[in-house]
């Protein structure tokens, strides 16, 4: 990370030694060194045997970025794994090429309709349907990062309807807090419905999208959303409401505006 060409040695060396149980953790690693002369490093784990490396490796090539995780990202979204599909997905629309955006749309539809016929696969054998959830996460996923790539939210709207009715409260977590990573101020009625989520985590969440969208596009429309979560029966949704309106009031208080 501190581009120490010794260290840049000794850590291709390590990689090529690492077992079986550590290339998970060692593909992530690669991400956060931010180094693009590592990608060589990254492609023979995002081709592993096991989908939780592979999932690391697409993560960390969306990291590093640059032309060259592009081919292999785009390769990535035809994974077995609904997970590394998402991640992968995730990881093309931090790329910001627009040639992603026919692949995501391709793959947004592909996902789901795989996510299906796991789910009831997983209902016919009587097991916990899993490939659903993975499915909704990598649906979002793909969603998220057409927007980023100029993509209207409206297009994708329904990914993130399906999301918020899910049953299982991580998913809902997860689409809220991906549309607070997009910003855009269509998605507060969604967000508003979140807001009465039976899960504190995902209320919380939507406290925070609200506050970021409200940051990017002036806090007074979503100021009385925030004032009405203060009577909320959890203590920690009502401090990141709390925490939120004190940044709006911060930057319209006249000192605020004189130090600008």
């Amino acid at each position: 990370h501190r581009g120490d060409s010794k260290a840049r040695k000794a850590l291709t060396r390590t990689v090529r030694e690492v077992t079986k149980m550590q290339r998970a953790t060692t593909a992530a690693a690669l991400g956060l060194t931010r180094d693009r002369s590592l990608i060589p490093l990254l492609l023979p784990l995002l081709s592993d045997k096991d989908p939780r490396t592979r999932t690391y490796a697409a993560e960390a090539m969306g990291k590093i970025g640059g032309p060259e995780a592009f081919a292999p990202l785009s390769k990535a979204l035809s994974d077995p794994d609904l997970g590394v599909r998402g991640s992968a997905a995730e990881a093309l629309g931090k790329l910001g090429d627009p040639r992603a955006i026919p692949l995501l749309t391709k793959s947004l539809s592909e996902i789901a309709a795989d996510a299906r016929i796991a789910a009831r696969r997983a209902a016919a054998s009587k097991e916990k349907p899993t490939g659903n959830d993975d499915g909704r996460l990598a649906e979002v996923s793909a969603a998220e990062s057409l927007v980023r790539l100029g993509g209207s939210p409206g297009k994708v709207y329904k990914v993130y309807v399906e999301a918020f009715s899910d049953p299982d409260y991580g998913v809902r977590h997860f689409a809220v807090g991906s549309l607070g990573q997009i910003g855009d101020k269509s998605s507060i009625p969604l967000l508003k419905k979140a807001l009465s989520d039976e899960a504190p985590r995902v209320r919380i969440a939507a406290v925070r999208a609200i506050g970021e969208i409200g940051r990017r596009n002036g806090g007074e429309k979503v100021t009385p959303l925030l004032y009405g979560m203060l009577r909320d029966p959890d203590p920690s949704v009502k401090i990141y409401a709390a925490g939120n309106l004190g940044r709006f009031l911060m930057e319209k208080s006249p000192a605020s505006t004189e130090k600008k």
